[in-house]
């Protein structure tokens, strides 16, 4: 009886001892489940993060896709468009012109329809640049041209109804020479001035010598301004020749 009663305390202490072995592994194990189950949660909260920072990208980029979409649509009708009227301003061309249409290598070997858009833009402006230039200039030489035309109109009535008939005593043939002229007394002055044609494309001009009336007729201050007035006029002529052959230069351009 001792004996099987020894028997059944080792084996109760036995059992007792794995049972609590038992026990603390559960507890381990438990503990270990809860930390793993904080670490899942921690993961699962980062993944949420993560995962909310991606539909937020996604969300943005799919926004600047419609954008970008959207304007390379509306640059594609640009494109469209300005191609319809180089093509047509090209038809009009050669049949203006007479012969087949024909696109310049240059045209051809570009390879982005930018370029294109740029290069005809800059053109563009280049010729409103250039018109704009030459209508400014043509201007300015009209107006210039009409104030000269007004003063050479002024001058020349100034000289033919202002002046006495008897004045000027033109010299032919027997004209006296310059040393004759050089010679004479002090009371008949002279004057002697280059008188330019005023027919265009002439290029004839002479020299004549225009004696001033004596003293007793006319004043020296009058005398002066007389030989003035007709220094005006000769360049006048000349500065309204000049006028007309820019203006005419400015109209064939």
């Amino acid at each position: 009886m001792h004996v099987r009663k020894d028997e059944l305390d080792s084996l109760q202490e036995t059992k007792d001892t794995e049972l609590g072995q038992v026990a603390e592994d559960l507890q381990e194990a438990n503990e270990e489940i809860q930390i793993l189950r904080l670490e899942a949660e921690e993961a699962a909260a980062v993944h949420e993060n993560e995962i909310a920072s991606l539909q937020e990208e996604l969300c943005r980029m799919k926004a600047e896709l419609e954008r970008v979409q959207r304007i390379h649509n509306e640059y594609e009708m640009e494109l469209t468009t300005l191609r319809a009227e180089l093509r047509m301003m090209q038809n009009l061309a050669a049949e203006n012109s007479g012969g087949a249409s024909k696109i310049p290598l240059r045209e051809q070997r570009l390879s982005s329809p930018s370029q294109e858009i740029a290069r005809l833009q800059g053109e563009l402006d280049t010729t409103k640049l250039q018109y704009s230039d030459l209508k400014e200039e043509f201007q300015i030489l009209q107006e210039s041209n009409k104030i000269m035309l007004h003063q050479l109109e002024k001058l020349e009535a100034l000289k033919y109804n202002e002046g006495p008939p008897d004045k000027y005593r033109s010299r032919t043939d027997e004209s006296p020479s310059l040393e004759s002229i050089s010679q004479w007394p002090t009371d008949r002055r002279y004057s002697l001035m280059k008188q330019p044609t005023n027919q265009k494309g002439s290029c004839v001009s002479f020299w004549s010598v225009e004696i001033v009336g004596v003293a007793s007729d006319y004043n020296e201050e009058e005398r002066m301004e007389k030989v003035e007035e007709e220094n005006e006029l000769d360049v006048s002529h000349q500065l309204a020749e000049e006028e007309e052959e820019k203006v005419e230069k400015v109209q064939d351009q």
